[in-house]
């Protein structure tokens, strides 16, 4: 039984690739292959990220502090190392008091956000404390 069905799906895999008698074989447009298209339900393309982070920063400061501090005649590393530090707080704090980007979704804006009132506004103050 499993012969029959393997000749029969062989058979037909072969009249699929023949034309019928006649005709000319039609040309076959260049197909994607499934796999290579991008689901419709796949995420967006995230944007792509800095490489420098405040954190990565702030660690790079405190290598240099460490070095300048260590070597005694390469003091001026540990103050420059000092001040990496200070604008990678200084850097975070920024981060942290700027607007937030709007949501987007496929290129689009989503809901805009309603102007903040006065009340609002010191309470997202508060609680971002």
């Amino acid at each position: 039984m499993k012969e029959r069905y393997e000749a029969e799906i062989e058979q037909i895999l072969k009249d699929l690739d023949t034309p019928p008698p006649g005709e000319e074989p039609a040309r076959r447009e260049l197909e994607i292959p499934p796999d290579d298209l991008p689901s419709p339900f796949a995420p967006a393309p995230a944007a792509p990220k800095r490489r420098i982070s405040p954190g990565k920063l702030a660690v790079v400061g405190i290598i240099v502090a460490v070095i300048g501090i260590a070597v005694a005649k390469l003091f001026v590393l540990a103050v420059v190392g000092l001040a990496i530090i200070g604008v990678a707080v200084a850097w975070t704090f920024l981060r942290r008091y700027t607007a937030p980007s709007p949501p987007v979704w496929r290129g689009r804006p989503v809901d805009p956000p309603a102007p903040a009132t006065g009340w609002q506004r010191v309470r997202r103050w508060w609680d971002n404390l």
